[in-house]
């Protein structure tokens, strides 16, 4: 079962960046688990593969990143695990 407290639902990723200038940013690990807060001690809401777009609501967390996962809900993922990027799918 999945661990969506705290979660938001936005829609797609595209969708999120939408009238927004929010940059996208690339999942270059072969996997990554996406978590429900900034660090490996917040349980993972989902996992995905490498070239998944992400959309990045806020990268002021250090290692950790805001994104918009696949499923449209709010995830964090770690900084080094992505390639940022302006350019869509």
């Amino acid at each position: 079962m999945r661990d969506t407290e705290g979660v938001s639902d936005l829609g797609t990723p595209e969708i999120a960046a939408q009238g927004n200038d929010l940059p996208l940013a690339k999942v270059s690990a072969p996997r990554l688990n996406l978590r429900a807060g900034p660090g490996t001690n917040h349980a993972p809401i989902m996992t995905v593969s490498s070239g998944t777009i992400l959309v990045v609501e806020d990268d002021s967390q250090g290692t950790w990143v805001r994104v918009v996962a696949p499923n449209g809900a709010r995830a964090y993922a770690q900084r080094d695990q992505l390639t940022f990027t302006n350019e869509e799918k």
